[in-house]
């Protein structure tokens, strides 16, 4: 992409082509419940008393998908198979998808996940290819991913535990397993 594209990059859903571009908007869905991972603004109770962040049916968070602060990456450019990123809420843009180790989660006590207004490095995630279904090098629309927070190692994970008013926990989990898989 040229340094003209780039600068006329829109953002919005993926392109026919399916392919997730810096910039872009996505829904993680949740394989396992089919639930979507949100925020509302409201804060932890505890822990690190930042944005709470959960699994819903009936709450969809957008998400943009940015690169990483002094990364080589563009708004418009491909997102491959293990490269960061950075999601931001569209509907709270100072905010980042964010979690800390050593801090735990309300209802497992695994480590929490939350959105957090200032920048650092628990900010950064990376898409893994989550199974063999994946046509190429680039993450599409509809193949399964783990996001693998950096900083930790754990993957962004969701399960069947009730947070609050029937919404799922989520949180950051130190194993690869089918809690811990999404689909945009």
């Amino acid at each position: 992409m040229s340094d003209c594209e780039e600068e006329q990059f829109q953002g919005g859903f993926p392109q026919e082509d399916g392919i997730i571009r810096y910039g872009n908007y996505v829904q993680l869905k949740h394989c396992q419940t089919g639930r979507f991972i949100s925020t509302d603004g409201e804060g932890y109770e505890g822990g690190s008393y930042q944005q709470r962040v959960f699994a819903s049916e009936s709450l969809s968070t957008t998400w943009v998908v940015i690169p990483p602060q002094g990364s080589d990456e563009k708004l418009g450019y491909e997102v491959g198979w293990d490269d960061e990123l950075l999601l931001k809420p569209l509907d709270y843009p100072s905010h980042k998808l964010h979690s800390s180790p050593g801090v735990e989660s309300p209802c497992s006590g695994q480590q929490e996940v939350s959105c957090f207004a200032e920048s650092d490095e628990n900010d950064v995630w990376r898409v893994v290819r989550g199974g063999d279904d994946c046509a190429d090098d680039f993450w599409r629309v509809g193949e399964c991913f783990y996001l693998v927070h950096v900083n930790s190692g754990a993957t962004l994970h969701s399960h069947q535990i009730d947070f609050f008013d029937e919404q799922h926990e989520v949180t950051a989990f130190g194993e690869y397993d089918e809690n811990s898989l999404f689909v945009v």
